[in-house]
């Protein structure tokens, strides 16, 4: 019965999740990228950008130092490295759920559309038991989307070079994000990142050797492969496969693409903790399975929790109890 149950629900869920969004057209986003846009092969040149950066991943993801943190209250903000035609876009915004004791604190990445306090019941528990947490808005959300827009279709679409783009911003905010609690004098750093926020948390982790401690909730492996056959991106399929393949997309998005830094993760004292539904639709179980068995061929020190609810049931109840009390052992434990 629980698993008819959990079945429903996540249909019910995904169909209202599907009616917010809008349908974006197909486009290379070249522009977006800071490539000048061409007639002759863009998908050429955008192929030819993946694979320069992503061999130089490393320069790609590190950001420009800033002293320009403004924090009041619980809010801090600072300018993003990378500056975009929304202005609203270019000022990440963070909000931040301090402890006394500045020891242990981690970054919480949301996922996709996540609306304003979702997130605060966690992160106000966890400051409870002593871990401070810094929740950042991801490009195109909340008080970073273009006043036009309700929701963050900029930051995932058929628009392919500004998905790379802001997937990049994100990695560089959080990094310049982990600057800012290092100077207040955190020394034990972590991430919880759920769905797209764990993809993101994956590749930030890959190349931020101050994290030590990861919870990836909802994890899946390719990132092309994540879009292609999640129930909550039906929209952007079908703009995409009009022009492209699933192992196209694969190449041109393997710039952002978790699984594809995994080797990065051999050789560090991380903790790992994924957590999963045995019911996603979103981040399909084969999917995570591809992501455990990155981590297992690098030899990364994780643990898994696969749960018999699906992508959006895991934030109800029972399951957000059963998380909350998962995330608190595992932090407590690793930080």
């Amino acid at each position: 019965m629980l698993s008819n149950y959990v079945k429903r629900r996540e249909a019910e869920l995904a169909s209202e999740d599907e009616l917010a969004k809008a349908t974006i057209p197909m486009d290379w986003g070249l522009d977006t990228v800071a490539l000048e846009p061409s007639t002759a092969n863009p998908h050429q040149q955008l192929l030819n950008y993946v694979i320069h950066h992503q061999d130089r991943s490393e320069l790609y993801y590190q950001p420009q130092p800033t002293t320009e943190y403004s924090y009041s209250g619980s809010h801090l903000s600072f300018p993003s490295n990378l500056q975009t035609e929304t202005p609203e876009n270019n000022i990440v915004q963070c909000q931040v759920f301090e402890t006394r004791t500045r020891s242990r604190a981690v970054i919480l990445l949301p996922h996709w559309n996540a609306e304003n306090n979702r997130y605060n019941g966690l992160a106000s528990l966890l400051r409870a038991v002593g871990i401070t947490t810094l929740q950042i808005t991801l490009p195109y959300h909340q008080g970073r989307r273009p006043p036009e827009m309700s929701n963050a279709d900029y930051l995932l679409s058929a628009n392919l070079g500004r998905t790379i783009r802001s997937v990049r911003q994100a990695v560089l905010d959080c990094r310049l994000a982990i600057d800012w609690l290092e100077q207040r004098g955190y020394q034990h750093i972590g991430l919880v990142g759920s769905s797209l926020g764990s993809a993101i948390g994956f590749v930030l982790t890959a190349h931020e050797r101050r994290i030590k401690t990861a919870a990836l909730l909802l994890m899946g492996s390719d990132f092309a492969d994540t879009v292609w056959m999640s129930d909550a991106t039906r929209h952007i399929q079908a703009a995409i496969r009009q022009v492209l393949t699933l192992a196209e997309l694969r190449q041109i998005w393997s710039v952002i693409s978790p699984t594809a830094y995994a080797a990065k993760l051999r050789n560090r004292p991380l903790r790992v903790l994924v957590v999963s539904g045995r019911e996603d639709r979103v981040c399909h179980p084969h999917l995570t399975q591809q992501g455990i068995d990155a981590l297992t061929q690098e030899e990364v020190d994780y643990e898994w929790k696969a749960w018999s609810c699906g992508h959006y049931t895991l934030g109800a109840v029972p399951y957000k109890f059963y998380l909350a009390a998962q995330l608190v052992r595992f932090l407590r434990r690793t930080l």
